[in-house]
């Protein structure tokens, strides 16, 4: 008879978990259209959020960097994109040769030459043809 009682609770827990769950792309989405606005900040909270949530997150990490960017803070941004290819997991909207290519850009822009040309090597090494 007590497990009838645990059931509701169950269901309940459940529901919450799958509600948790649907909301970090809710929020990468969020940050991507704040980023769009113009909001960096604000797309830098969301972002900040859904990392200290979801840490294995390819995408979050790729666009902290491009928030970094954006927010002047270069060196953050080379180490949010170095984030993202630790994870690893590219698609047809993030792609490995253009985080490199980014990385590799932010250090030449900083006159970080070494480190430019480690980082072009890499992205030679990916798509050789670029």
């Amino acid at each position: 008879m007590a497990i009838y009682f645990f059931i509701p609770f169950i269901i309940l827990v459940l529901i919450f978990s799958l509600f948790l769950i649907q909301k970090a792309p809710d929020r990468i989405e969020r940050a991507i259209s704040a980023l769009n606005a113009k909001d960096y900040e604000t797309a830098r909270s969301l972002l900040d959020l859904e990392i200290k949530k979801h840490n294995s997150s390819t995408k979050a990490h790729y666009f902290m960097g491009k928030c970094y960017e954006k927010l002047k803070r270069p060196q953050d941004a080379v180490k949010s994109y170095r984030e993202a290819i630790q994870r690893g997991e590219f698609n047809s909207e993030i792609k490995a040769k253009d985080v490199y290519r980014r990385i590799a850009d932010l250090h030449y822009e900083q006159d970080e030459l070494e480190k430019a040309f480690e980082a072009y090597l890499e992205l030679l090494k990916i798509d050789p043809d670029d």
